[in-house]
């Protein structure tokens, strides 16, 4: 993917995504909020709410949620995927980063179709396996360091315009997704 970007660049993506970005900061407090699996379900509801998708099954345990909130780097997020046997939303793990995403944020990148396009994968049975998640999540923690520039201003830039912080995991995911949108959407027209 592309891992340079520049200050209009940076801007353009905030402005196409300003409605997104208010409902992310939405969805991160909602899942700050959860402690067990009956909670969850508010989370994965809200979540599939949000996606183009409707939730039909959620399997997830108290020790599970606990687990995921605990986590603490993104290196132990992947060992806490490993231990999923299947995910726990939909049966698919690009739902599942989503809801993973939002209740432990730093730790867990979000995983999709536009993430996965901006590393050559376009087919879902390219992209949909707990393999390919666990492999993002590794290249964004080595890549993270790498960044800090881009994602340093992205942060910035949403904390002013929308009042809330993002981590730089985030900042660098929503760059890679933003980028990868665009670049979509103009083949497409």
């Amino acid at each position: 993917p592309k891992v340079s970007f520049s200050d209009l660049e940076i801007e353009k993506f905030i402005h196409s995504s300003e409605n997104y970005l208010l409902q992310y900061r939405s969805l991160r407090l909602l899942g700050a909020s959860i402690s067990n699996a009956d909670e969850a379900m508010s989370l994965a509801l809200a979540v599939y709410g949000w996606m183009p998708k409707i939730l039909r099954s959620l399997d997830i345990s108290n020790e599970q949620v606990e687990r995921v909130r605990q986590t603490k780097d993104i290196g132990s997020a992947a060992s806490v995927m490993r231990d999923f046997a299947v995910p726990p939303v939909n049966n698919s793990w690009v739902g599942s980063s989503k809801f993973l995403h939002f209740l432990n944020p730093d730790c867990f990148p979000i995983w999709d179709s536009h993430i996965a396009r901006a590393f050559g994968l376009v087919r879902r049975d390219q992209y949909e396996s707990s393999s390919r998640y666990i492999a993002y999540m590794m290249g964004i923690r080595d890549f993270l360091p790498l960044s800090e520039e881009i994602t340093s201003q992205t942060f910035s830039r949403i904390k002013i315009q929308f009042g809330y912080e993002i981590s730089p995991l985030r900042a660098l995911e929503f760059l890679i997704f933003s980028e990868s949108r665009l670049r979509h959407r103009g083949q497409q027209a």
